[in-house]
């Protein structure tokens, strides 16, 4: 058969459905033809891997291939045809993306192909034939001679690499790449030659290296539960960040040089020492999610109603006593958490706080509600357990769209009529009212 890259990819594929001896003589003649297209295949193979990726079922990591339709041995001729185009580079991005999706090197003909590969490219003198591994430690190639491990000089770019090399050596070991980072994840995503995810997830970490600022494509950066103290003035640099999570770490400040990062929409701080933010956070007009609880805040940090964009807003477990009028300048925010500190009031601007679904304000100190509290028509839940609540504005019947309310904990007994009223109404709502926790 002779015809473009596209069909000659097509036709191994289909073919390899249907032979099933190893190496007969027309799947040979496809990935000679194949090959012969030189370079011009690679990009052409990877998008039909993805495409085939896609389509896998992601809710089963070991579900049988053969049960979706998935032609893993297929898969395995395509690359043996890039083994013979000598590009150690290709195939081994190839072999590791495949393996990082799936459990695909656990199947016989994709192990075959890419053993065969890498053979082609020891004939040839190539080095570094890279990653023939599976991550999750599920399976690996063999033959052991077949097993090398995966250089990531050749997938990075310079500086980058040495970024990578330096923070592998403060974690004291190799840091692996994932498909992506989620909570609780150590790896990295590399997307163009570039990191654009990296998780250091309990790493024992106490501080970056000066060279972090040369990830600039980086765009996640998980450093949860570490030991990290302060960060180096290069981390302003990263302007594609968008997550920086740091959990656990012993922050008792800031560095101001975080503002710089424009692009940033969620903090997440949960679980430092912190007593304050800097003033230069005013700066991060793309931030939509900030988690400061567990921390030592005694004051709200008035910089916080610069964040226009600010949507989910978590303070619980600090030391705060009052809310600002000012809070009322939050018009974007669905979600604030304040539950588990000192506030004995709040302030009638909070009514002004039209999008929010979600106000939790449990174990404080709270004697009364104000009357605009009536105000907030989106509102869908409402923590106010374990307060010193004696009685309710009747203004709290008209939270039409409430769908929770939690009141256990409280002084409200025996409820007013006014009270009981305003519940009846939120009940014919809808709304399910817990009295006791």
């Amino acid at each position: 058969m002779t015809g473009t890259i596209d069909d000659l990819i097509d036709e191994i594929l289909k073919t390899s459905s249907t032979l099933k001896v190893w190496g007969e003589n027309k799947e040979e003649k496809l990935i000679e033809q194949l090959a012969a297209h030189g370079s011009q295949i690679i990009s052409k193979i990877q998008n039909k891997i993805d495409s085939i990726f896609k389509n896998v079922n992601r809710e089963d990591p070991y579900v049988t291939f053969g049960s979706q339709g998935i032609p893993f041995r297929g898969m395995g001729l395509l690359l043996e045809a890039i083994g013979k185009t000598k590009d150690s580079h290709a195939l081994s991005l190839l072999i590791h993306y495949a393996s990082i999706n799936s459990n695909i090197v656990e199947f016989e003909g994709f192990r075959k192909g890419a053993i065969r590969g890498i053979s082609l490219l020891k004939a040839a003198n190539v080095d570094k034939a890279t990653a023939i591994y599976s991550p999750s430690g599920r399976a690996s190639l063999s033959p052991a001679p077949c097993h090398i491990p995966l250089d990531l000089s050749t997938l990075l770019e310079k500086s980058e690499y040495i970024t990578i090399q330096e923070l592998e050596r403060l974690v004291g070991k190799a840091i692996p790449i994932v498909t992506e980072v989620e909570s609780s994840t150590f790896g990295l995503v590399i997307q163009d030659r570039h990191v654009v995810q990296l998780g250091c997830y309990k790493s024992e970490l106490t501080s970056l290296p000066e060279t972090i600022g040369n990830l600039q494509s980086l765009q996640i950066l998980d450093l949860d539960y570490n030991n990290i103290t302060s960060f180096p003035e290069t981390i302003g640099n990263l302007q594609s960040l968008q997550t920086l999570r740091l959990i656990g770490n012993k922050l008792t400040s800031l560095p101001e040089v975080l503002g710089q990062l424009s692009s940033l929409e969620s903090l997440v701080l949960y679980d430092n020492q912190l007593d304050s933010l800097p003033e230069t956070f005013k700066q991060l007009s793309s931030l939509e999610y900030l988690g400061i609880s567990k921390n030592n805040l005694a004051l709200f940090p008035q910089i916080i109603f610069e964040l226009k964009s600010l949507k989910e807003l978590l303070l619980s477990e600090n030391m705060l006593e009052f809310i600002p009028d000012t809070i009322g300048n939050l018009k974007s925010l669905t979600l604030l958490y304040l539950g588990d500190n000192q506030l004995t009031s709040l302030p009638e601007s909070i009514g002004k706080l039209k999008s929010l679904t979600l106000l939790n304000l449990s174990n404080n100190q709270l004697s009364s509600l104000p009357e605009s509290i009536g105000k907030l028509k989106s509102l869908l839940k409402l923590e106010l357990y374990e307060n010193r609540l004696s009685s309710l504005p009747e203004s709290i019947g008209q939270l039409k769209s409430l769908q929770r309310l939690r009141i256990g904990h409280n002084r409200l007994t025996p409820l007013s009529k006014s009270v009981e009223k305003s519940f009846e109404t939120l009940k014919k709502c809808g709304c399910h009212i817990n009295y006791w926790d």
